[in-house]
């Protein structure tokens, strides 16, 4: 069944609070073990590419993969966990272009608070 016709019957339908959670609970369930299954699509060693929070593209180099993500060493020294389903493939090219190009990250610090 595709997704649009479920989300049809599911605004047609008159459900409880019960049955919401309860359909929420196996979408979750459902969306992490498919987040699990795709970690393994990135070993480690592998060139990947992603969007920041800001829509720049970042390319990196996969250093570790965890149980639902994978800890991605940024071409401007940065480390990142990412979702397996927020990356793509890279190449070392293009991670080493950017690198190349790359602004070293500037970490700010805060003075304490007064």
């Amino acid at each position: 069944m595709k997704a649009e016709t479920i989300i049809k019957h599911i605004q047609e339908s008159q459900l409880t609070g019960d049955e919401i959670r309860e359909i929420w609970a196996v979408l979750k369930e459902k969306s992490n073990a498919n987040r699990q299954i795709a970690v393994f699509d990135f070993p480690a060693g592998s060139y990947v590419k992603f969007l920041d929070k800001h829509g720049n593209v970042l390319h990196g180099l996969v250093m570790k993969r965890n149980r639902k993500t994978l800890t991605v060493a940024a071409s401007d020294g940065r480390t990142w966990r990412v979702g397996p389903d927020l990356l793509s493939e890279s190449t070392q090219e293009e991670y080493e272009e950017s690198k190349e190009s790359a602004q070293p990250f500037a970490e700010f610090r805060l003075g304490p608070r007064r």
